[in-house]
Formats: C-alpha cells, structure tokens, sequence
C-alpha cells in the first residue's frame, strides 16, 4: 500500500505529540531532582528547624495560659447543643397522596 499524504500528516501529528509526552516526562523529572535537592539543602533543615521552635514555642505559650480542657469541655457543650437542633426526625412522616 503506497504511502500517501495523509500518512506524512498523521507521522507528524504522531511525532508532535510523542514530543509533548517526552517534554512532560522531562518537566516531571526536573521539578522532582530539584525539591530533592532543596530538601538536602542546609538552609532549608535552617528554616523548618527554626518553624518548629516556633510552633513548640506558641503551643508552651497556648498551655501556660490556663487549662485547655476547660475550654476544650466549653465547645463539647456548644458543639451538643448544635447538634440537638440540628437533628432530623428519626422516623420521617411519610409522603400524603395528592
């Protein structure tokens, strides 16, 4: 079967996007090296070793100022009552006829 223009239109179209998955895969691989890379980077462990102090510190801070289960049992109390009135009936009136 002789080749004909269609053929070469559809190898070209074929080839595009044979570059496109190439191109993706390539983009995929380089974002990945370089957060590897970032995540070995002394400066980087600097940062998210100085957040976690701060975290440590604001949560010491959050303790120190009185007893979270005080709180925490406040909230249950509004959080119930929420819920009460936000309740469906249990048995649902069933549909009347028209």
């Amino acid at each position: 079967m002789p080749k004909g223009q269609l053929h070469n239109k559809k190898r070209k179209k074929n080839f595009a996007i044979l570059l496109l998955v190439f191109g993706w895969c390539v983009l995929i691989f380089v974002i990945t090296i370089v957060k590897i890379a970032r995540a070995d980077d002394a400066t980087f462990k600097d940062r998210r070793v100085t957040h976690q102090e701060s975290i440590q510190k604001s949560h010491e801070e959050w303790q120190a100022k009185g007893d979270p289960a005080a709180d925490q049992s406040a909230n249950d109390a509004r959080r119930k009552a929420h819920q009460a009135t936000m309740e469906i009936d249990p048995e649902p009136k069933p549909p009347t006829a028209p």
